[in-house]
């Protein structure tokens, strides 16, 4: 992975529905940039909240997946901004275990909260019922 100083990788270059992921631990954010490309999905990732806050903003990603874990912030601060610059994105947290007070707080924030490992059949299931339920929400 690229040090977040320069260009985050991008792995589509038409247009599909672009994710920013957010994940601290490089092999992991390449793990899941590869599951996400391989389904078809243009993936924006990158590993620092900083990064991931200011791509929200100009990046406008038709989704977000951050996790927990990300330094001084968390994937609940990227969540509550992604929904202030656009509120119809869908957003997914990831953490390492369940909580339910981060699930709760996730909910809150109008986001899925997800359980790692991510490299799994039902992770692109979860990522596609995600933009699903903001469709609907959206034609309600």
């Amino acid at each position: 992975m690229k040090p977040d100083s320069e260009a985050p990788s991008v792995s589509h270059s038409h247009p599909v529905p672009c994710i920013l992921l957010v994940h601290a631990d490089p092999f992991a954010l390449g793990r899941i940039e590869t599951l996400l490309f391989n389904e078809g999905y243009g993936v924006v990732a990158v590993s620092s909240f900083e990064v991931g806050s200011e791509l929200l903003r100009t990046l406008a990603p038709d989704m977000l997946v951050a996790d927990i874990r990300l330094d001084a912030f968390n994937g609940l601060h990227l969540a509550a901004r992604s929904h202030f610059n656009q509120s119809a994105r869908p957003v997914i947290v990831t953490h390492a275990s369940y909580d339910p007070v981060l699930e709760k707080h996730a909910k809150d924030l109008g986001a899925a909260f997800v359980v790692k490992p991510l490299e799994n059949p039902e992770f692109p299931k979860q990522v596609r019922a995600a933009f699903e339920e903001v469709r609907c929400t959206q034609r309600a």
